[in-house]
């Protein structure tokens, strides 16, 4: 599935870096345009698919985000990150997918919620694991929240900033090490704050 829409992300790329480079735009209008021409197509169906390997897609990103910083592909991702102040699309892939579960936890009169309701009492009861349960468990369980999961009519709404937030935060701690530990980090250090 990811290589499939990596593949028509990939039409969708070229076309808007194409018109990008002839119109010479601010790097923030650059990237709001990946954003919304771009990153819907890579991001297609995510809420389902989101708890495989995705660095296919994330590679799809960093290689846009690269090209209109106009370094090479050689270059660190974690100075790329910093350099744009961007998180990896993981963590707006992780919100979807949450979005989804409290959807579908939520709706009684849909036969998605009902067949949810079956494969969490399955996987709650040791019966049957099932990979995309156990990835929304994950999500909770690394934010801290880890109680949550199991009060399936939570208001999502109320707890998309919490855990948008602990995401950003576990990833600028990651990319703070990184940073730290990478020897041209240090020379990047030296002239970023």
């Amino acid at each position: 599935m990811c290589k499939k829409l990596v593949e028509q992300s990939q039409k969708a790329f070229f076309a808007v870096y194409t018109k990008i480079k002839n119109l010479h735009l601010p790097i923030d209008l650059q990237l709001k345009l990946f954003d919304y021409l771009v990153e819907p197509i890579l991001l297609y169906g995510s809420e389902i698919w989101g708890f495989e390997n995705i660095d296919i897609i994330e590679k799809v990103h960093l290689q846009f985000c690269k090209r209109i910083l106009n370094v090479r592909s050689s270059t660190p991702n974690v100075m790329v990150y910093g350099e744009l102040g961007r998180f990896p699309l993981e963590i707006k892939v992780k919100l979807r997918m949450l979005s989804f579960w409290s959807r579908m936890a939520k709706n009684e009169n849909k036969l998605s919620s009902s067949m949810y309701k079956l494969i969490f009492k399955l996987h709650a009861d040791g019966i049957c694991e099932f990979k995309w349960v156990s990835f929304v468990k994950s999500i909770f369980d690394n934010s801290g929240l880890g109680y949550m999961f199991f009060n399936q009519y939570i208001d999502y709404s109320t707890i998309k900033p919490v855990i948008k937030q602990i995401l950003q935060d576990q990833f600028l701690q990651k990319w703070s090490s990184n940073i730290d530990n990478s020897s041209r980090g240090e020379y990047y250090k030296l002239f970023k704050s």
